[in-house]
């Protein structure tokens, strides 16, 4: 993505993970400051894509990002090719302060999300048609103690995903 820009925020790039064989990605932004709406968030790619979904989460009175991972087929931080289709992922996340927020978004590719044990999926939107459906699954939990988590979810069938997962500090 080239930027985004909305609610009169300003925004920054968190972290991009491609899926394992190039078909789908995901990136996270992070937004600072006083919202002066409650309007449109807008996202401008770098190149014209088949299709894209943009999901915009909020949590107020938060001190910032804590952990970042991300991860495809071929593991964390994965290459852009090579991978295999996988209906599950998993990546572990290390929260380093008590009572954090494990927020996820994982990119989907034609198939419906199920979250992990544990988490509550906030959103899940696609857009486009069959063999060419873009889509993006958000979930979160709330992590009592600083522990390492496994961020998971299943997808109805084997696809090309990507996660990204921070940890938000209360």
């Amino acid at each position: 993505m080239r930027s985004v820009n909305g609610l009169g925020l300003s925004w920054t790039q968190v972290e991009a993970q491609c899926g394992g064989r190039g078909q789908t990605g995901v990136e996270v932004w992070k937004a600072q400051g006083v919202p002066v709406s409650d309007g449109a968030v807008t996202a401008t790619l770098a190149q014209v894509p088949d299709n894209a979904v943009i999901a915009v989460s909020r949590y107020a009175g938060t001190t910032g990002i804590g952990a970042i991972v991300s991860a495809n087929t071929l593991g964390d931080g994965g290459l852009c090719a090579g991978g295999t289709d996988s209906a599950v992922y998993a990546v572990d996340l290390t929260t380093t302060v008590d009572s954090a927020v494990v927020w996820s978004a994982v990119a989907l590719r034609n198939h419906p999300h199920a979250p992990g044990a544990g988490y509550i999926e906030r959103a899940e939107h696609t857009h486009g048609r069959e063999g060419e459906r873009a889509g993006v699954a958000v979930q979160d939990t709330v992590i009592q103690s600083v522990s390492t988590v496994s961020v998971n979810g299943t997808l109805g069938r084997g696809s090309d995903w990507a996660v990204v997962a921070v940890e938000i500090m209360p």
